[in-house]
């Protein structure tokens, strides 16, 4: 009998000891891929953003171990963590609402699609605003794609928009 890296799956805790929960593992079964796979289907998106008019995208990096957006931002790429958790993880750790013009990196996006949850991603850039078009630079998973660097609006369309800014900062 071979393990599988399902069968390994550890737990993960947010910071003050809360279990965070995961996906039976044989769900996460029908997603694993090939990484070659990973990565054509992520250069494919990236083309069809740019045909769109989304430029100042960027590939960081594909693996086919499965995570996503969530695992990305709060387990260090070790697991799939469902966005339905995103509060609970959010106030487990410590985080706290600012508004979009307080971003520094490090901070968290949530990203809502017909006012639910759909995307988190972890700001890695902040400029001057360009007029009033905000200026950061945000890496995300996007599903069983890459990760992508990107603007803060930039996300394909089934990910939502930005509209929750969230930091662990110590509140001035």
């Amino acid at each position: 009998m071979s393990l599988h890296y399902f069968d390994l799956q550890k737990p993960v805790f947010a910071r003050n000891g809360q279990e965070i929960p995961q996906p039976n593992p044989l769900v996460l079964q029908n997603y694993k891929q090939n990484q070659e796979l990973v990565r054509i289907q992520t250069e494919a998106l990236i083309d069809e953003m740019l045909a769109k008019g989304k430029t100042g995208l960027s590939i960081r990096s594909v693996s086919s171990y499965l995570y996503d957006c969530v695992g990305m931002v709060f387990a260090n790429r070790r697991a799939w963590i469902d966005i339905e958790h995103i509060y609970e993880i959010l106030t487990n750790d410590g985080y706290h609402l600012i508004s979009k013009d307080n971003l520094v990196v490090g901070d968290v996006v949530v990203y809502t699609l017909d006012k639910k949850r759909v995307h988190v991603g972890l700001v890695t850039r902040v400029h001057p605003n360009i007029g009033s078009i905000p200026n950061a630079r945000v890496l995300s998973k996007w599903g069983k794609h890459g990760e992508i660097e990107h603007r803060l609006e930039d996300v394909p369309y089934y990910l939502g928009h930005p509209s929750e800014f969230w930091s662990e900062r110590v509140p001035l």
